[in-house]
């Protein structure tokens, strides 16, 4: 018996009479809406927010923004240079440092362990 590709990726539901000859492993809950949930016995945690991710956001946002700016004046060799800047000196760096992230985070625990989210959270819920 063939079987649809997309059957056995669970990505469609499989008819009922199907559901006894094939050895697909079907949950009625992943495709019904009515059937009850169960509590998830996983609760969702927000990542940290470390030095290391909060550099990365504010190198992408600033290469971003400032070439955006830079094409809107109509100039187009500053915005080259810095796509070369940037995606060479930039991203090389922050690969060299993403590779101590995994490997040994002790060495500067203030850029790969400290969460620094509180301090977001504490300032926008203080306005």
């Amino acid at each position: 018996m063939d079987v649809h590709p997309d059957l056995e990726q669970g990505l469609v539901t499989p008819p009922t009479s199907q559901l006894q000859q094939h050895p697909l492993h079907y949950d009625p809950a992943m495709y019904n809406a009515t059937a009850p949930s169960t509590p998830s016995t996983h609760s969702w945690r927000h990542p940290k927010l470390t030095g290391y991710r909060i550099l990365v956001i504010a190198l992408t946002a600033s290469f971003g923004i400032s070439k955006a700016v830079l094409s809107y004046e109509g100039l187009s060799i500053i915005p080259t240079t810095l796509d070369w800047m940037f995606g060479v000196l930039g991203v090389l760096g922050l690969y060299w440092l993403g590779l101590y992230e995994k490997t040994s985070p002790n060495a500067l625990p203030w850029l790969f362990e400290k969460d620094y989210l509180c301090l977001f959270a504490k300032q926008s819920s203080a306005t």
